[in-house]
């Protein structure tokens, strides 16, 4: 995204990542290069530890409050730990059920959470590449495109699920085309529903419901009389009737296969 190149040539002008190159310049002795100098390797001795700067840069940018909101850190800070074991304290005082309930709720957040402090994780590590990049050169790199909006897919109470965000920066249609094609990844193309299927959704629901296929019918009958022989008795009625429920059965069959392909339970 052109979005992505703009931001990134304005990204050392922040305050927080120009109290950083100033600090860094001050520690080691080294000249402010511009664009079009030369680079910055031109200038040192061998005294001068590339890695150790480098490094430094990453403590730095790694202390900046705003990074991480101060709502989350806990939860980065267990995230980047690795130890996502969750218990409560005073436990004992809680019922065992109470216990479970609680500690699955935190363990869905943190499932939630994680795929965002994973982009966290890149956001940090190419500010940190490319303030370097800059100290060096002088010249600006693009920043990622996922800081302004992007596409994962994680889980939503046990079930997967494709997440979008967008921030006011973002390409809205880039995003949007990512998503398209995540989702058709995870789910495989998605067949859509019809105005005829969804006029028939009543019926799938009487089977669920346990209903007869007969009940079924003479519902239909009920609020189309016209389409029926007035004489309940006479043969035609007996075979339209018949009809009605080859094809209320037919419909129904149609119905349930898609409804377990939408939700996932059954796939071509």
């Amino acid at each position: 995204m052109l979005e992505s190149k703009f931001f990134g040539k304005l990204l050392p002008s922040n305050p927080e990542i120009r109290d950083v190159l100033n600090s860094i310049r001050k520690k080691y002795d080294l000249p402010e290069i511009e664009m079009g100098d030369d680079p910055l390797d031109t200038f040192l001795t061998e005294d001068v530890d590339l890695e150790e700067i480098h490094k430094d840069i990453e403590e730095q940018i790694n202390e900046i409050d705003y990074l991480i909101p101060d709502q989350f850190k806990r939860l980065y800070q267990v995230y980047k730990s690795g130890e996502t074991t969750i218990t409560i304290s005073d436990a004992d005082n809680y019922p065992e059920e109470i216990q479970q309930a609680v500690i699955g709720y935190f363990q869905a957040m943190y499932k939630m959470f994680e795929p965002t402090f994973k982009e966290l994780d890149k956001a940090i590590d190419l500010i940190v590449e490319n303030t370097y990049y800059y100290l060096l050169t002088g010249e600006a790199s693009p920043v990622g495109d996922h800081w302004f909006g992007g596409v994962f897919s994680s889980q939503m109470l046990e079930e997967p699920v494709v997440f979008a965000y967008a921030s006011s920066a973002a390409n809205i249609d880039e995003v949007i085309g990512i998503f398209r094609a995540e989702h058709r990844k995870l789910f495989g193309k998605q067949k859509k529903i019809t105005q005829g299927q969804l006029n028939n959704a009543d019926y799938l629901r009487m089977k669920y419901q346990k209903k007869s296929i007969k009940d079924m019918a003479d519902h239909y009958i009920l609020n189309h009389p016209s389409e029926f022989p007035k004489d309940p008795r006479s043969k035609e009625y007996k075979e339209s009737k018949k009809k009605l429920e080859e094809r209320i059965k037919k419909q129904i069959q149609r119905l349930d296969e898609l409804f377990l392909y939408k939700i996932g339970d059954k796939k071509d």
